[in-house]
């Protein structure tokens, strides 16, 4: 049994994982400024039939659901426009409007003729955010050696929505940004392999 010694199983964690967006040439989110992401979430909506007294349902499309993140802003003293200082802190703010400008969008401060009609396009904005992965961590029972247990990964993943938080007198939490991510389905795979030669 599972509970024998030798052979304890090991649940997977809600706080042990991480997820990856690397954005346009590695300038994307640090991993460790994540607080929190909603994993793939499907629905297919039934579609009814009404035959005399009697409704009978039949599966409808299936929907991927949009990705829910929340992530801390952390201080960069970078004044160069890079996504990070000496240090290594990354601003997430920066990082968030380098994808929303990779993505396609320009101020309209910036029109111009040859530019007028540039607006966001699908392949830009899934450019502009790079391969996302969701991976779950756990330990090897063995060796206790930190692993990649499951990974997930988004296909033609993009930004629908950017929200950089709230300015507050009467708090002292850390400030926390949130992005609403978009894609058309996503990949399961058992361990860290991200290239998903096989799919169930």
């Amino acid at each position: 049994m599972f509970w024998n010694q030798g052979n304890v199983v090991e649940p997977k964690r809600q706080f042990r994982w991480q997820m990856l967006i690397p954005g346009k040439d590695g300038k994307g989110v640090a991993v460790w400024t994540l607080k929190s992401a909603t994993k793939p979430e499907i629905t297919s909506e039934p579609v009814k039939h009404k035959y005399m007294g009697h409704e009978f349902k039949f599966p409808g499309s299936t929907t991927w659901n949009d990705i829910e993140v929340k992530l801390i802003d952390p201080v960069s003293f970078a004044d160069n426009g890079d996504r990070a200082d000496v240090a290594g802190v990354s601003d997430n703010s920066m990082a968030l409007m380098r994808i929303l400008r990779n993505s396609g969008y320009k101020f309209p401060s910036e029109a111009t003729q040859s530019n007028l009609l540039s607006t966001v396009a699908k392949r830009p904005a899934v450019n502009a955010v790079g391969v996302i992965l969701l991976q779950q961590v756990s330990f090897d029972q063995t060796n206790a050696v930190a692993k990649v247990v499951d990974t997930w990964k988004l296909i033609n993943p993009w930004v629908s929505k950017l929200s950089f938080g709230n300015y507050d007198y009467n708090s002292e939490e850390i400030s926390e940004l949130g992005l609403t991510i978009v894609y058309d389905w996503a990949y399961y795979n058992v361990g860290a392999d991200a290239t998903f030669s096989s799919i169930v």
